[in-house]
């Protein structure tokens, strides 16, 4: 588990961040879902717990008895844990797939919110489009995150999304943008001569002054938000 409420019966039994429960009562832990399960079905008895504790490198096995609580407080479990996937070292095929896969859906999804604006009437806010201050304040909850957690692995994992997703945004055919500048190379390439200069600068120009324009839009709603206590969050502890 990441982390244990206090108060919580998981914290007056003892049990600690990095425990990882293997046994409730009869039934062997092997995913999320079956710790769930078996909390919500024994909700307000006693259970004796099988934890798995690594002390110095070794890891010893425990045994203690929680009681899941039927009415936990607000923004806890039953059981006052907060439960992650076991981590293991990742091979380097892994770790290359892994990349490519994530920056395949960053990239798939750079083109497909655009269409999703078109198509279903969507929202920007509701698309989780950011600007300036969302990425501040997304930023935060994400560092905020890594040190309840005590891993950096949120704030490494954040980086390499905004940074692809910064490149990716950056290469649209939008003027004012690398992907802007990029069309007109093609548009020169096909007629064998450049775009006179004052045009291509006129038509960037245009489109800084579109981008700034929106940026600022969305600068407005997000400050709004935030002070309104609106704006939404990621859900990390």
């Amino acid at each position: 588990m990441a982390a244990v409420s206090a108060g919580s019966p998981a914290e007056q039994a003892g049990i600690q961040a990095g425990d990882r429960i293997v046994i409730a009562g009869d039934s062997a832990i092997d995913s999320i879902a079956a710790l769930q399960e078996n909390t919500q079905r024994n909700a307000g008895q006693p259970v004796t717990y099988k934890v798995m504790r690594s002390v110095d490198g070794v890891e010893t096995e425990v045994e203690l008895v929680m009681t899941p609580r039927v009415n936990p407080p607000e923004n806890q479990g039953a059981l006052g844990i907060q439960i992650g996937e076991p981590m293991r070292p990742a091979t380097v095929g892994e770790m290359i797939w892994s990349g490519i896969e994530t920056t395949g859906q960053i990239i798939w999804l750079t083109f497909a919110l655009p269409v999703m604006l078109l198509t279903q009437g969507a929202s920007v806010s509701e698309l989780g489009f950011m600007g300036p201050v969302g990425i501040a304040a997304t930023t935060g909850d994400v560092v905020r995150s890594a040190l309840a957690t005590d891993t950096l692995l949120p704030v490494i994992w954040f980086t390499g999304l905004l940074s692809v997703a910064i490149g990716i945004t950056n290469l649209l055919p939008i003027p004012g943008l690398d992907g802007g500048r990029l069309i007109f190379v093609i548009v020169e390439a096909v007629r064998g001569r450049r775009v006179e200069p004052a045009q291509e600068g006129l038509i960037h120009l245009l489109g800084i002054g579109v981008l700034l324009f929106l940026v600022g839009i969305v600068t407005i709603r997000e400050v709004t938000a935030l002070v309104n206590g609106t704006f939404p969050g990621l859900g990390l502890p």
